[in-house]
């Protein structure tokens, strides 16, 4: 019953958590429902404000522009601009007469300029005033007829043309506008005489288009039916000409726009905007308003993220009282956890965790019960890996020796014949020294003294062999001799620096050094050799055992395999190499005494 009742409490948290559930759903599904409400609203507002500044800044530019052509249209039938259109331009052979006409012309035409916008007059004939080296006032009427665009307006319909002050080819850095109108002839409206152009300010419109920008990333643009631009009021979210490449793309379709145009799903680089179009009455322009969705939505975005701040206000005693429960019922799970991540680190050593009667106390019972054959299997698993290891060991000894032995007394065999009684002998002292050292009562682990004094009779050995060829320089500190290392650790780095680095040299001879220091709570012992070296990306063939014929591959995987198995992944070995810069191999070692120095 006890059991049983532990169980019901359990559930008594679950159910805590589900009522959280239950109480926020509601809560969630209203929240959701306002927020869209709240957006729909929202967006229809900003483009009911779009279309209104669109709206506003049109009937703005066409004041401005009823202005501007009702001056034009004054010009145009002013009776001395066209008695000047007609007069006979070889009445002006005489200079004097020239300025005395032009300079009637011209305060004619100055009667005019009475509008902020307008900063010059340009009449354009075919003959009379037109021609005089210098003026720009009066121009030829083939002046504009080298240009594309006007052939077609002269033959349209229509009286006025709007067009950037660029298209005129002297004009080509001017970032105006400029507008032109025809002149009928005096007696006859189907005959062009002349053209009148005025040329506005860059800034004309411009304070115009910078009151359309409803939002900080909004952009207004002018062109006119040519898809020219005008001016504009760029963003840094919008590039000019990219809007103008999109119109151009699709010449066709945009001149089939209505006068009053918009597009909610209008895509510009992969970014959906909101597009608005006006045609501005009596000209041939355009007014375009694009601006960012994004920023349309930002007014609902804001709407909702202080609805769910006031969401979140508003259950915070649930909240609270759900997390509660749920820590309750989560505490023994977290234990759990706690101790499963131990083991994944590697630490096995964990107490035995409470059992209780319901769910998580069986995954409890279950868990201690798994830590306890895991580690007795892992146990099994290291004293069998410390056996495989001896065995490869013995094997490396057994492959060693015969192979050493044999050099070594056909080594003895020369000296006999040579009669080198002396050598002989200090040849055997290594000899015993060398195995004596090997066997070292069956240990697994000697002191470093040992191990060095083993490498010292080991390239004596080696020099008597290849005539002192091979000069070894130990620089380890007397006070590192106590800690312990694993035996014939460095017997198989100094037979590879040997073989595969000093006796490849030119020279066939070289040094090898080994030097120690303490790091931390480690001991590195580095073995370095000025042979052949190898490459990089060779160094790794060494730990697999795929690099020498005797022990060059397997001695040193045995090495890297048997420190790891003693003191941890963390230790071992490193080899640095260049080709012809040496190798230097890094064993890093815990800091530990031997025994006997332990208890000393």
């Amino acid at each position: 019953m006890r059991g049983k009742r532990k169980v019901l409490w359990s559930l008594h948290y679950k159910m805590a958590l589900m009522i959280l559930v239950v109480f926020s759903i509601p809560f969630l599904i209203l929240l959701t429902i306002n927020l869209h409400q709240i957006r729909i609203e929202s967006e229809k507002q900003a483009l009911f404000s779009a279309e209104k500044v669109l709206d506003e800044t049109k009937d703005y530019i066409a004041f401005k522009t009823r202005s501007i052509t009702e001056i034009l249209n004054l010009i145009a039938f002013n009776d001395t601009v066209q008695a000047s259109l007609i007069a006979d331009s070889s009445r002006y052979e005489d200079i004097n007469l020239w300025y005395q006409d032009a300079n009637a012309l011209s305060n004619a035409m100055n009667q005019f300029r009475f509008n902020s916008d307008i900063q010059t007059f340009q009449l354009y004939m075919e003959s009379g005033l037109a021609g005089q080296p210098g003026n720009f006032d009066y121009l030829k009427m083939e002046e504009l007829e080298k240009l594309d665009w006007f052939k077609p307006f002269l033959s349209s319909s229509d009286a006025f043309d709007w067009l950037p002050t660029r298209s005129f080819n002297y004009d080509v850095d001017n970032q105006g506008i400029s507008v032109i109108r025809k002149i009928p002839a005096m007696h006859n409206i189907q005959t062009i005489s002349g053209i009148i152009k005025v040329r506005l300010y860059a800034d004309a419109f411009r304070s115009v288009l910078d009151h359309a920008l409803l939002t900080p990333n909004s952009s207004v643009i002018l062109f006119n039916e040519r898809l020219e631009s005008l001016g504009s009021s760029i963003t840094s979210q919008l590039n000019e000409k990219d809007f103008m490449n999109v119109i151009s793309n699709h010449r066709e379709e945009w001149l089939s726009y209505p006068n009053n145009y918009q597009d909610e799903h209008f895509i510009i680089n992969d970014n959906r905007m909101f597009l608005g179009l006006r045609s501005i009455p009596l000209t041939n322009m355009k007014i375009a308003l694009i601006v960012p969705y994004s920023d349309i939505l930002s007014a609902s975005n804001k709407a909702r993220d202080q609805m769910i701040k006031l969401y979140l206000l508003a259950i915070p005693l649930v909240f609270l009282l759900s997390y509660i429960a749920a820590g309750t019922m989560t505490k023994r799970i977290r234990k759990l956890t706690h101790l499963v991540r131990k083991m994944k680190s590697g630490d096995f050593k964990v107490a035995d965790l409470p059992v209780n009667g319901d769910e998580i106390g069986e995954l409890t019972e279950n868990f201690n019960l798994m830590v306890k054959n895991i580690s007795h299997l892992m146990d099994e698993t290291y004293l069998l890996g410390r056996e495989v290891k001896n065995k490869e060991l013995m094997a490396l000894q057994a492959q060693i020796n015969p192979h050493f032995l044999y050099n070594t007394l056909d080594l003895i065999n020369i000296m006999a014949l040579t009669n080198n009684p002396n050598e002989i002998t200090e040849l055997v002292q290594r000899m015993a020294t060398f195995y004596k050292l090997s066997l070292s009562n069956g240990k697994e682990k000697v002191t470093l003294e040992n191990e060095l004094r083993h490498i010292e009779a080991y390239a004596a050995i080696q020099n008597m062999r290849f005539g002192d060829k091979i000069k070894l320089a130990i620089r380890v500190s007397s006070d590192f001799f106590p800690y312990e290392v694993p035996k014939i650790m460095l017997q198989p780095l100094v037979e590879n620096a040997i073989i595969h680095g000093l006796l490849e040299n030119e020279s066939g001879s070289g040094t090898i050094e080994i030097s120690a220091y303490i790091e931390v709570q480690d001991l590195i012992i580095i073995v370095e050799d000025d042979g052949v070296g190898m490459a990089s990306s060779e160094t790794e063939s060494l730990l697999h055992g795929t690099r020498s014929k005797n022990t060059g591959g397997f001695g040193l995987r045995n090495i890297q395999e048997r420190i790891q198995l003693m003191y941890g992944q963390k230790y071992g070995m490193v080899f640095v190499s260049q080709p012809y810069q040496g190798m230097k191999v890094i064993l890093r070692l815990p800091l530990i005494l031997t025994e006997d120095d332990a208890h000393n």
